[in-house]
């Protein structure tokens, strides 16, 4: 789905596909990452999308929200062994982010 998202920049694309395996580990460990929308690894995934597909400049990957997604990317490649915790944590932390970015964009609409 992520990959034939045509306002998702190819930056973006490339990044989260690193998540594949240990996506499909995930999907082993616990099969309701395909069931549940509210699980919170399948949360991560569609707020990563979300937030490429808005807050990430090309020109620029060190602007926008770019630096924050590769963050969370590398913590679940070093990190992700089999605790499903870590997904939450993350989640938790990007969302901060995300609404951090809303709002600047929200103040520069209002402008």
């Amino acid at each position: 789905y992520m990959l034939n998202d045509p306002v998702l920049p190819a930056v973006a694309k490339a990044l989260i596909s690193h998540l594949h395996t240990p996506y499909l580990k995930v999907a082993i460990i616990d099969r309701k990452l395909l069931t549940d929308s509210e699980h919170p690894a399948r949360q991560l995934l569609d707020s990563l999308v979300e937030a490429g597909s808005h807050w990430i400049d090309e020109a620029n990957l060190k602007r926008g929200i770019y630096p924050d997604m590769q963050n969370v990317v590398d913590r679940v490649l070093k990190e992700f062994s089999d605790n499903l915790e870590l997904f939450k944590n993350l989640l938790s932390l990007f969302r901060k982010k995300m609404n951090e970015f809303r709002r600047k964009s929200d103040i520069l609409e209002t402008r």
